[in-house]
């Protein structure tokens, strides 16, 4: 016996809703379907955790964009991040609290940075996630950092997000432009 015909399946990891949402798929290795109003895991998806980041306003060509981009990635298999419209999203999946590396990947000269501590390396950056067992963080881009010496940031230099007004920078030596959100 077979069940309903869906009447959108998400392939190559992200699912265009009628031009309303858009979803992109990290994780997990099955496809989402969608029923009527209704959106699953399709059938004969995958088992583990899954991510799925919302988007609207977003192009069927944007949601294929979007799903080549580099994902952040945990060093705690437990821990699940998202970087969506720039806001850093992190998912404790599990029933102890978290301490893990986060690699974000940034391109360019310019790096965002979070509320927390965090490094800034060649690719991008690597934040210092803690999180309470079975908990999530959204954390916006508190400011964006660009090296008015050399053209690039330098490997090393860490980062202290104190809160919206207050960052700390301390390691190698460079000029900085330190740029607030908003």
């Amino acid at each position: 016996a077979s069940g309903p015909v869906p009447a959108l399946r998400s392939e190559g990891g992200w699912l265009d809703v009628d031009g309303r949402a858009g979803l992109v798929i990290r994780g997990g290795r099955g496809p989402l379907a969608v029923y009527g109003d209704t959106i699953v895991l399709a059938e004969g998806g995958g088992t583990g955790p899954l991510l799925v980041e919302g988007h609207c306003g977003v192009s069927a060509d944007g949601l294929r964009e979007l799903a080549r981009r580099p994902v952040p990635t945990a060093g705690d298999e437990k821990v699940r991040a998202a970087v969506t419209d720039g806001h850093l999203s992190l998912f404790n999946l599990s029933d102890r609290a978290a301490r893990t590396p986060v690699t974000l990947v940034q391109e360019g000269r310019r790096r965002e940075v979070y509320e927390g501590e965090q490094v800034v390396t060649r690719d991008g950056l690597r934040y210092e996630a803690r999180l309470e067992a079975a908990s999530a963080l959204l954390l916006p881009p508190r400011f964006t950092l660009v090296p008015l010496s050399g053209r690039s940031l330098p490997n090393g230099l860490r980062v202290e997000v104190v809160d919206a007004a207050t960052v700390r920078l301390t390691g190698p030596v460079c000029r900085v432009r330190v740029e607030a959100q908003g």
